[in-house]
């Protein structure tokens, strides 16, 4: 097919950029242009382009400057720290970005209007107006006029880089201090950000540093790599860099000298040649119930109002800008009085016996595996040794420092507390967990990833608190609380206390029968005995007796029950210790209470979730105004100033980022904010609280309005009267069926050979231990 030539206008190129040129475009045909013809188009859209950003720069500033009245014209002289806000609600732009953004559009309104002009009149682009706009940013502004004229002429000829150095070189012979002052403006906002790839990886960036601090941090980690090579640590230089980077930052490292880390990198690297790895849950137990549940050390819900710091208003440090919660991000401990209150009860400790994970020698890391690293001689770093296992002793003296990631103690390094930090909050369905699908997680703040990586995440949090959303068929919230229960068999941080208690009791669906230990099948707080010791020597106590509100227990047992105090605080605040949600629809639930027998090591879990559940319908049926989360009744918690720790979870579930419209600040890292104050009357229910971070929350000081037409649903009105409507988001939603054509290679690290892996000899005088084979991949694929 021959397509016939379009000419295009001689004067195109040099015509200017306008709605004139906008028409004359919009009537070329681009498939009808030979090449040559082709460039002159682009560069004319070019310029136009740059003209509409010219005029668009100037709109937003103006947007900035608006501030109520009656009229809706009035202006303020100058802008103030929420004039980006609109920007932000009204383009759908991150805080950061619309504050960038405005930040240019002002400069070249008022500070450079000969660049905001070169710009319309399509002579430079943006890209290099940012230029103009970064260095002559803190110039003062007479200054600042003067290089612009001087090099406007030739800027649209030089690139990005040679017009930086030229700005750079005018300043420096016209004010000599201008350099100390841009070095000194920079640091005063140094900070530390992470970015996410499209690879799902992600990169930590400190921002505006000390140079010479950044060049002596540096410095350090390149030393500790290399005397890591020298010592036979077999990894890529930039590798170990990058562990002892992590290390130093995450907590894992804390503490330790140089030899101590290369001693944590020898560790590590025996750790991942043994394989444990594998995304198969090796450990987790076959019985429904058993021995290996977790101790309830008092009242859930007291517990998790202590760990939050909104267990009563008294306890909190006030409230910010007249009417928020305690806020997560301003204290690192969290107010956390009591942070055990919201982990797990620990299971009991096993007997004197090797540890319990294949491949282990006894006294190591569950899943350590045989190796060691070499040893140095006079004056070189040592390498470890066996490593002390989850709920082991340490293997002897010598024994080199064990790293925990994500949470642990420092039990093994002499010191008492928590090691390292959490990922933070972990989002995963339990289908997911239990290997019925391979769906993808989120960890809150960062985006998804994928289910082999939640599974980890959530196996090393597991000491954080677990909580969980009930959801409907749409994935909407019905019902979120927090299980003190975790997986049997799953391996606990070393440190935690472990005090026996049996599964939870039987309810509709799961009656007592063969197999079960004795305890269940007695009455829930009705006594029963213990069952007799088994192979690892363990006993089982009673079930109390549950009250009628959800996720709590009567506090009628001896005191001498619960863990010390300082025990307990051993296991740190609640952002060390992470969070983990559960999700799981309904329909899931009671099709896995149904078969409660056939969930193995998970029983316990849904059990209690599902008890839960039922106990939170029952009570909404009984009360009117809505469901019990405390002691006091509903009315009365509605008076509170901040709400309970139940009340404030649900609102972190439900909305799952600040309510800000575009805002992706974690709900659990922001204030809970009266749509209707409380001041004035507004109560605390789940119908006149929303998550709001510390900066959204301020802008109802500052000319915004927040109306919440019902639970979740908000609508926040700017000071030009512009509404921004908010809906709570799903909490689970719909997925497509996993597509994986059978041509697809399969990567190297998929599978693990675990049969290569030889186990080692038992120690002399202790049992050996069976080792559980890796499950059939048949049973990883949903029915």
């Amino acid at each position: 097919m021959i397509v016939e030539r379009q000419p295009i206008p001689d004067t195109l190129g040099e015509m200017a950029p306008g709605v004139e040129l906008a028409a004359v475009l919009a009537e070329i045909d681009i498939a009808r242009l030979d090449g040559y013809d082709a460039v002159t188009v682009m560069q004319a859209y070019a310029r136009l382009e740059a003209h509409v950003q010219a005029r668009k720069a100037v709109v937003m500033a103006e947007v900035g400057l608006y501030e109520i009245s009656a009229s809706g014209m009035a202006k303020m002289s100058e802008p103030d720290n929420n004039s980006p806000d609109e920007i932000r609600a009204a383009l759908r732009l991150t805080r950061r970005a619309a504050e960038r953004e405005y930040g240019i559009a002002y400069d070249l309104k008022v500070r450079l209007p000969a660049v905001r002009d070169a710009l319309s009149a399509g002579l430079i682009d943006k890209a290099r107006a940012v230029v103009f706009c970064d260095w002559l940013e803190d110039v003062p502004v007479e200054l600042a006029r003067a290089v612009a004229a001087h090099l406007l002429p030739k800027a649209g000829k030089w690139t990005t880089t040679e017009l930086r150095e030229k700005i750079k070189k005018l300043l420096i012979a016209a004010d000599p201090a201008w350099a100390r002052r841009k070095y000194e403006r920079a640091v005063q906002r140094r900070r530390v950000i992470g970015v996410r790839h499209a690879d799902g990886s992600a990169s930590i960036m400190g921002q505006q540093l000390p140079v010479d601090q950044a060049a002596a941090a540096i410095a350090r980690v390149d030393a500790i790599a290399v005397r890591a090579k020298r010592s036979g640590l077999h990894a890529p230089i930039d590798h170990v860099r990058a562990d002892v980077f992590l290390g130093l930052l995450d907590g894992s490292m804390s503490g330790l000298d140089d030899d101590a880390i290369i001693a944590v990198l020898f560790e590590e690297a025996a750790r991942k040649a043994a394989g444990d790895e594998d995304d198969h849950d090796d450990r987790l137990s076959d019985s429904p119930f058993g021995t290996v549940d977790l101790d309830d050390t008092g009242d859930t819900e007291a517990n998790a109002e202590d760990a939050t710091g909104s267990g009563d208003p008294d306890d909190t440090a006030g409230d910010i800008g007249g009417d928020a919660s305690p806020a997560r991000t301003a204290d690192p401990t969290d107010n956390d009085d009591d942070p055990g209150g919201t982990g797990p009860d620990p299971g009991p400790t096993p007997g004197a016996g090797p540890s319990s994970g294949p491949g282990s020698a006894p006294g190591s890391a569950p899943g350590a595996g045989p190796g060691s690293a070499p040893s140095s001689g006079d004056g070189g770093p040592v390498g470890p040794a066996s490593g002390t296992g989850a709920e082991g002793g340490s293997s002897g003296p010598g024994a080199g420092p064990t790293r925990t990631t994500g949470v642990g103690t420092n039990v093994e390094r002499g010191r008492a507390g928590p090691v390292g930090f959490s990922a933070g909050e972990l989002r995963v369905q339990v289908s997911t967990l239990m290997h019925l699908d391979d769906l993808p997680g989120e960890l809150a703040g960062w985006g998804p990833i994928h289910a082999q990586l939640a599974r980890r995440l959530a196996k090393l949090q597991i000491s954080g608190e677990w909580r969980f959303a009930v959801c409907d068929e749409e994935g909407r919230l019905l019902f979120a609380g927090i299980t003190r229960r975790r997986p049997r068999g799953w391996a606990h941080p070393a440190g935690w206390a472990h005090h026996p208690v049996p599964g939870p009791a039987p309810g509709p669906g799961l009656p007592p029968g063969p197999g079960l230990p004795p305890a269940l099948s007695s009455p829930p707080g009705g006594g029963g005995g213990t069952d007799p010791a088994g192979a690892a020597g363990v006993g089982v106590g009673v079930t109390p007796a549950r009250t009628s509100a959800a996720g709590q227990e009567s506090d009628d047992r001896p005191s001498d029950d619960r863990p010390s105090r300082d025990l307990r605080a051993r296991s740190g605040s609640l952002r060390r210790r992470g969070i983990v949600e559960l999700q799981l629809p309904l329909s899931l639930l009671r099709a896995l209470r149904a078969d409660m027998y056939a969930q193995g090591g998970w029983a316990g879990v849904i059990a209690d979730i599902m008890r839960q559940y039922d106990e939170a319908v029952d009570e909404a049926a009984d009360h009117a105004r809505g469901p019990v989360t405390g002691r006091r009744t509903a009315a009365e918690d509605e008076r509170r100033r901040f709400p309970k720790a139940g009340l404030r979870r649900r609102i972190e579930v439900r909305d799952r980022v600040c309510s800000h419209p575009g805002c992706r600040a974690p709900a659990t890292r922001s204030e809970m904010d009266h749509t209707r104050q409380h001041a004035n009357g507004g109560p605390t229910t789940d119908s006149n609280l929303a998550a709001a971070c510390a900066h959204d929350h301020d802008l109802r000081d500052n000319g915004w309005r927040v109306v919440q037409t019902s639970s979740g649903h908000l609508t926040w009105i700017s000071r030009t009267g512009h509404s921004y409507p908010v809906q709570p988001p799903p909490i689970i939603e719909p997925m497509p069926e996993p597509f994986a054509p059978n041509s697809w290679p399969q990567m190297a690290t998929d599978h693990h050979e675990v049969d290569e892996v030889p186990a080692p000899a038992p120690t002399a005088g202790a049992e050996s231990v069976d080792s559980d084979p890796p499950p059939d991949p048949a049973h990883d694929i949903p029915p």
